[in-house]
């Protein structure tokens, strides 16, 4: 079998770009997510913080809130609270960086990098200083752990340039780059 007839295979002439292999989450499910998982971290210690201005009250008849709900915290207990949120805010920070990529035109690219911070930071991609916006080629993902992947679908000479991930939240900013190349196909003689 050539390459050629390799390559014609019913197999091999299947799109996979109809197959999402990863669900991709808009910013503001994905924010709402992140919300909830910090919840989940300090929730417990806000709820112990509640149970114990009750039981300083003495007042045994009122149960515990939940978050949404408003409930009168003795002086300690707010101080408490007020506390613990300064040392959860941390600017955000990557833990891994963006890698230069090189990628044979028409193929695909990810950029991928890891970040922390409190509040959640928000991420913008930047090609250059132009913003890199979200279209059926160019996809933003954010997973749960902090990880930020550009993926870019098909990619031309056009893609080629430096991609950078920028990440922002109340405490501060922080900005990772990478260089893409985009070689043209290869021809076989």
């Amino acid at each position: 079998m050539t390459c050629e007839e390799a390559l014609a295979h019913p197999w091999m002439a299947f799109d996979s770009g109809a197959v999402a292999t990863n669900k991709s989450l808009s910013k503001e499910k994905m924010k709402r997510f992140l919300a909830r998982q910090k919840w989940k971290k300090a929730g417990k210690a806000l709820l112990a913080l509640k149970r114990m201005a009750l039981l300083s009250k003495g007042d045994s008849s009122v149960s515990p809130t939940s978050p949404g709900e408003d409930s009168p915290l003795s002086p300690e207990a707010e101080h408490a609270l007020q506390s613990l949120e300064r040392k959860m805010q941390v600017p955000p920070q990557f833990t891994q960086s963006l890698e230069d990529l090189t990628v044979v035109q028409g193929s695909c690219a990810r950029l991928s990098c890891h970040l922390t911070g409190y509040p959640d930071p928000e991420v913008v991609w930047l090609c250059g200083k132009e913003h890199v916006e979200e279209s059926p080629s160019k996809q933003i993902e954010y997973d749960e752990d902090g990880r930020c992947t550009l993926v870019l679908d098909k990619v031309g000479p056009e893609e080629s340039g430096v991609y950078t991930c920028k990440a922002t939240n109340d405490q501060g900013e922080a900005f990772c780059s990478a260089k893409l190349i985009v070689k043209k196909e290869r021809q076989n003689v």
